[in-house]
């Protein structure tokens, strides 16, 4: 998987950061912090993960060639799932608030060899 700026704005831009109480900048903190656990246990977890990805992917009619965005990706689920579901015609980009998750995910496509997925920083 390879990391690009495809925004020009950083992460966390369209959520309108430092709004309410925290606003996205608490939030941004929260999962930047939890970012290293969460990808050790990324790949541990995808089996767990997948029971509710496929009916997700299902129920998002995802099947060979589609395009996927998937918001507040995380370590990179279901964004794997919906990259392999594409196959090598589709595309699936995983975008996060936390840039820690996306080098999670990154990291995560680097070893399974993420083709066709993408996380934007």
């Amino acid at each position: 998987m390879t990391l690009t700026d495809i925004s020009g704005a950083g992460p966390g831009a369209a959520l309108g950061a430092g709004q309410g109480e925290g606003g996205a900048e608490a939030g941004r903190d929260h999962w930047e912090a939890a970012a290293d656990a969460w990808g050790r246990w990324a790949d541990s977890m995808a089996a767990m993960a997948d029971k509710i990805n496929q009916p997700l992917l299902d129920a998002a009619a995802v099947a060979p060639g589609a395009r996927v965005l998937d918001l507040a990706g995380g370590a990179g689920e279901p964004a794997f799932s919906s990259a392999r579901r594409a196959g090598a015609a589709g595309l699936s980009v995983c975008t996060d608030l936390a840039a820690g998750m996306l080098r999670a995910a990154a990291n995560r496509g680097d070893r399974d060899g993420g083709a066709n997925a993408a996380a934007p920083l």
